[in-house]
């Protein structure tokens, strides 16, 4: 079968060959001409190859310009061909038609049609679509209307869905998601989060090989989280915080590059170490905070300051919290972070993670608040710091479960630092020797060599001598497993996120004998 001669239409008009709402999802570029009078507006199609079997959709010329917006309702697959006209055999009537290449675009098979559409339409009845949807979701209409003339839906240039984005707004999906959810292949985007979607993620949802975000956050989902996940190669976002899952995160699912946020769901075991998201909030105490303080404060009387609509997500929320919560901005887990409060954007470089000994049995500082003077004047000195993090007051004291996934998180937390400042002093607990004995300290040392978001620069702050100088770590005096824990049970808490730090810097060149080592103690 030949190629179409050039075909015209109406006005003359720029040349656009179809390929080009192909490569640009549908939309012409800018470099193909501009419109003339919408009425007549045509344009000429460049030699453009269809065969007998391909589906195709009925245009006119004015949909040729604007047809992703309102896509042919009238399906056909090409059934033969007569010089330069397609004989097109449409679904809805059985009639044969011969329409040359302008009047046709390329669409998506009739067995996936049938498929999609059968996957949109268990979405809605399995969500009591009868309460959220509107417009042309409606029951019974699915061959009259193209999919992405559907609220939430997205389609590519051929008709298959792309993006669903049925988040909370003014409409609650209620149910659980159809197992034949997994008919939308093609989909990249997945965002139904902030609904009250119940039962298990389905198995199904692996075959979803092109999905690289999937955002299920504050529902009401349960069950485990299904390993089919973890086979999907392009996945990189998956937001499932604040459900109901138990069990473990699966091992295969934490691949290096992936971020997996399951914030909030209480059951999930200690299994999951994740250095691309944390198990908590980021929190942070801003530097107008930390100059007003006359004594370091535990987490939970600092309180989290939150939004309205915010306090199920912030643990220790309250209106005049002193600890903020910091986001990553445009989906970058290591570079930019939003304030909640203020929505202002801040680099990685603008927090300090704060790493020292504790000078008393049941509090960081001693009685002189020597620790929290040290505190102000680094503030005073480094005005470029923006924010700090300090245990104390950014990690649970009270709540040990919700302390421990904050534990775990600490690789993550230093990684979203630019700097970490080592406080120690000339004399007693606060003697730099003493703090490098210490297994939590190693453990924060340790993360510092974490390839991922950038380098983190280590500074050692002498409160006795002011000094303020860079530190070179030895990767041979940072083992976590061979330093001094107040309980065992932190060193077994310890030995877990060190045996994750290993296979991390397994992965990378330069860190491999890092790894080796970690893995042979």
């Amino acid at each position: 079968m030949g190629l179409c001669a050039p075909k015209m239409c109406g006005m003359h008009g720029p040349t656009q060959d179809l390929s080009t709402f192909r490569d640009t999802g549908g939309k012409p570029s800018q470099q193909h001409g501009t419109k003339t009078d919408q009425s007549t507006e045509c344009y000429v199609e460049v030699c453009t190859a269809y065969k007998e079997g391909d589906r195709v959709g009925k245009v006119s010329c004015r949909d040729r310009y604007q047809w992703w917006e309102f896509p042919p309702p009238q399906f056909g697959t090409i059934v033969s061909s007569k010089g330069n006209k397609f004989q097109v055999q449409f679904d809805s009537t059985g009639n044969t038609v011969f329409l040359s290449s302008a009047e046709i675009v390329p669409m998506i098979s009739k067995e996936d049609l049938i498929a999609q559409r059968k996957a949109l339409q268990d979405i809605w009845n399995s969500t009591n679509g009868r309460q959220w949807t509107s417009g042309k979701w409606k029951e019974n209409a699915w061959d009259l209307h193209p999919e992405n003339s559907l609220e939430g839906i997205d389609t590519d240039s051929a008709g298959r869905v792309t993006k669903i984005k049925l988040e909370s707004r003014n409409r609650i999906l209620d149910g659980y998601l159809p197992v034949s959810i997994g008919n939308l292949q093609n989909i990249v985007a997945l965002n139904l989060a902030g609904n009250n979607l119940r039962g298990e993620i389905p198995c199904s949802l692996g075959n979803m090989s092109e999905l690289v975000q999937l955002n299920l956050e504050n529902n009401k989902l349960s069950g485990c989280i299904p390993e089919c996940l973890s086979k999907i190669d392009s996945l990189v976002w998956v937001y499932l915080q604040n459900n109901d899952f138990v069990g473990a995160v699966p091992k295969a699912l934490l691949v290096r590059g992936r971020v997996v946020n399951v914030d909030g769901c209480k059951k999930l075991t200690m299994a999951f170490i994740s250095f691309e998201a944390p198990m908590m909030q980021f929190h942070v105490v801003p530097r107008k905070v930390l100059l007003n303080l006359k004594r370091l404060i535990p987490h939970e009387e600092a309180g989290v300051r939150c939004l309205p609509g915010q306090q199920d997500e912030c643990r220790s929320w309250r209106d005049n919290g002193l600890v903020e919560v910091l986001k990553p901005n445009c989906g970058s887990a290591f570079s930019y972070y939003q304030n909640t409060i203020e929505d202002e954007i801040f680099s990685r470089d603008d927090i300090a993670f704060i790493s020292h000994r504790w000078l008393s049995d049941d509090h960081p500082d001693d009685d002189e608040n020597s620790k929290m003077q040290h505190l102000h004047q680094l503030a005073v000195d480094n005005p470029e710091f923006l924010y700090f993090w300090i245990d104390y007051m950014c990690v649970p004291q009270d709540n040990k479960a919700e302390q421990a996934k904050a534990i775990l998180s600490l690789p993550h937390y230093i990684k979203r630092c630019g700097t970490l400042i080592t406080l120690c002093g000339n004399s007693g607990r606060s003697k730099l020797d003493v703090y490098k004995r210490r297994g939590w300290c190693r453990l924060e040392q340790l993360s510092t060599f974490l390839p991922m978001g950038g380098k983190t620069e280590v500074y050692i702050a002498n409160k006795h001598s002011l000094k303020f100088e860079k530190f070179k770590l030895s990767i041979h005096e940072v083992n976590p497993t061979k330093g001094i824990f107040k309980e065992d049970s932190d060193r077994e808490l310890v030995s877990d996120c060190v045996s994750r730090l290993a296979d991390v810097f397994a992965q990378y060149d330069g860190l491999e004998s890092l790894g080796r080592t970690l893995k042979s103690t």
